[in-house]
């Protein structure tokens, strides 16, 4: 699905990235509206040397303790959140920007996933697609690779191996 975005233009790079992020993160339905910029950072491995990953740290979101604030590095953009709004104009606004200093809304980004789906064909009528698919999509994969339940239970923050069961059936 992210390859029917142009990465060329601000709606695709957005979108591709979310895809790509959301599925490999087993992000919650829209965990992407309050993922920071500085959740991401360079890993550091166990000698002290970076690895060339990036590491995602959510924590401070999920537990509302706040933590250290960066803002992104540029002059017209303030805010810290990953996901903001394409400027309309971007193309006729020289050094503005492609996007604006306000993070996307909740119903924009509800619609990214099926969307998405529907330019790559699939069937968005019968089945319904929404930025929680990305999630089950995870799990299943992780599965069929052979990972171990405890393995996903970790990597998803859900609490049990019946919590990921039923994601395992949408896959069916």
């Amino acid at each position: 699905m992210m390859n029917v975005w142009n990465e060329n233009t601000p709606e695709g790079l957005q979108r591709k990235l979310f895809i790509i992020i959301s599925v490999e993160l087993a992000w919650r339905g829209n965990e992407g509206l309050t993922t920071l910029v500085h959740h991401f950072k360079e890993e550091l491995g166990n000698d002290g040397i970076y690895t060339g990953r990036i590491e995602y740290n959510p924590v401070f979101t999920k537990t509302t303790q706040g933590g250290e604030r960066k803002c992104a590095n540029s002059k017209n953009i303030k805010t810290d959140r990953l996901f903001l709004t394409v400027n309309p104009n971007w193309r006729d606004l020289q050094g503005v920007g492609w996007y604006k200093d306000v993070p996307v809304g909740k119903n924009v980004m509800g619609k990214w996933m099926n969307d998405s789906a529907k330019r790559a064909g699939l069937n968005t009528t019968d089945k319904k697609i929404t930025n929680h698919s990305s999630r089950a999509t995870a799990v299943s994969t992780l599965a069929k690779s052979g990972v171990e339940e405890q393995q996903i239970i970790k990597i998803t923050g859900h609490s049990n191996a019946n919590s990921i069961k039923p994601y395992l059936q949408l896959d069916k």
